[in-house]
């Protein structure tokens, strides 16, 4: 899998980081399009992207995991994910995409 990018080359901004592996770019299209609305500033309890601490505690369960609960939906004491980001014309392969993205998205 891609890792971020060096520190002197890290973007202002983890949505600004242009990944070069394809599913990564798919995911970031995805994110931009769908996700960013709520996960760019952590709207309702989302884990902002680029979040160290919330997201080590999320990926501390799994990629699986982490894509089930986008995918499916989730709700737990930070706030609530709604199955697909209440996009229900992604298909679970583009949720999986952006779930890759934020993951290895700059922190």
């Amino acid at each position: 899998p891609q890792t971020a990018p060096p520190e002197e080359s890290k973007p202002a901004h983890p949505w600004e980081w242009e990944p070069s592996e394809p599913e990564l770019v798919k995911g970031k299209e995805v994110y931009s399009a769908e996700c960013a609305l709520c996960h760019n500033e952590g709207e309702n309890g989302a884990p902002r992207l680029g979040s160290v601490k919330k997201w080590t505690e999320r990926t501390a369960k799994g990629l699986p995991t982490l894509i089930n609960n986008a995918i499916n939906g989730v709700s737990g004491p930070d706030g609530e994910m709604p199955p697909k980001g209440d996009s229900p014309y992604l298909t679970d392969e583009e949720v999986a995409a952006a779930v890759k993205f934020m993951v290895a998205a700059p922190k």
